[in-house]
């Protein structure tokens, strides 16, 4: 029988235009304590995201011939590796965001570099075939930072920037399912200062997750203590703040470039979104070069904090199987290593 964890912690909520806004101190709540064990895989290259499919990982790489690495988890066999790093038919430069289409038993990338949408036969990367680039398309948009195929067959797209001027507080574009550009749609926070709008993803950088469904996005703020979980529609319709949350992040302006002070906490990474709940690492401790989470939070998409997990060793990646209740996670301090912490 599962055993779940009763959390008592001091908690603020309103609502503001229909957006539920969830406040909470993680520092005070005491988590459960999970001790990791090292899963042995075969050689591990450069690992900087993970995602879970059945029994397996798809490993994101930097700095390697193929951006990605297929993991068996029953026997940590790499099964192939993929997307060749490259500007021909089916090469990548700069896989930004990728996605597994179920239905369609496809692999898509966005190349942020070549502004391209790739996709890829996922059967035939199981069985290590090397043919397995299916077509590709261009999109039609300059400010397309992430690109997320949603249940309506449309893309949804949080941009680098856009050049509307300074009252401008675009959060995403919308993208037809041929790639042509629809139109802007959400609204960064009011921050109460003005700052270069083409260059607005540097003060509000985040992480984005995307739910099976596809109807659920959820961003988590690498140096800002706030999470919102996104509707279709691009509308915040939940909104949580950490402990170190302030109005305003910590940013510098220089004519168009921006810089982010080094007051600002390292606060989330990459969610991980189940059906009715998603996980993120969580680290509250001041920027630096080197990035670690030893706390890991699940919440469930009205915001509401259901459990917080203490990880030993700390890690740097996460991806969840949810019907198993088993994070696994990628600690990168001596050599890249995986670790499994059941929950």
């Amino acid at each position: 029988m599962k055993s779940f964890i009763i959390i008592v912690y001091l908690l603020i909520s309103y609502n503001l235009y229909g957006q539920n806004v969830l406040s909470y101190n993680y520092e005070e709540i005491e988590g459960k304590d999970l001790k990791g064990s090292l899963v042995k895989t075969d050689e591990l290259m450069d690992p900087n995201y993970l995602m879970f499919v059945d029994s397996m990982l798809i490993i994101r790489n930097r700095q390697t011939e193929y951006h990605f690495d297929l993991l068996d988890l029953e026997n940590g066999n790499i099964i192939s590796r993929f997307c060749r790093k490259g500007r021909g038919p089916g090469e990548i430069i700069y896989p930004l965001t990728f996605q597994i289409i179920p239905e369609k038993n496809l692999f898509m990338t966005y190349d942020l570099n070549l502004r391209r949408v790739n996709f890829y036969d996922f059967k035939l990367i199981l069985d290590n075939k090397p043919d397995n680039y299916i077509r590709s398309f261009k999109i039609d948009s300059t400010y397309a930072r992430n690109v997320l195929l949603l249940e309506n067959g449309k893309y949804l797209c949080p941009i680098i920037g856009d050049n509307a001027g300074d009252n401008s507080r675009n959060k995403f574009c919308m993208l037809a399912p041929d790639g042509k550009y629809l139109g802007m749609i959400g609204t960064l926070p009011d921050i109460g200062v003005s700052y270069p709008t083409l260059l607005s993803s540097i003060i509000f950088d985040y992480w984005v997750g995307i739910n099976n469904k596809r109807d659920k996005i959820v961003l988590a703020y690498d140096h800002w203590d706030r999470l919102e979980v996104i509707n279709t529609y691009g509308e915040a319709i939940t909104i949580i703040k950490g402990p170190k949350f302030k109005k305003t992040p910590g940013f510098v302006v220089k004519g168009q470039n921006i810089s982010i002070t080094w007051d600002n906490p390292l606060s989330y990474c990459i969610p991980c979104l189940g059906e009715k709940s998603f996980m993120v690492i969580y680290s509250g401790e001041k920027m630096s070069f080197t990035r670690s989470y030893s706390t890991a939070l699940l919440f469930d998409y009205d915001g509401k904090l259901l459990a917080k997990y203490n990880l030993n060793p700390s890690v740097k990646r996460i991806a969840v199987d949810w019907e198993n209740r088993i994070i696994y996670g990628v600690n990168t301090k001596a050599e890249p290593s995986l670790y499994e912490y059941k929950f």
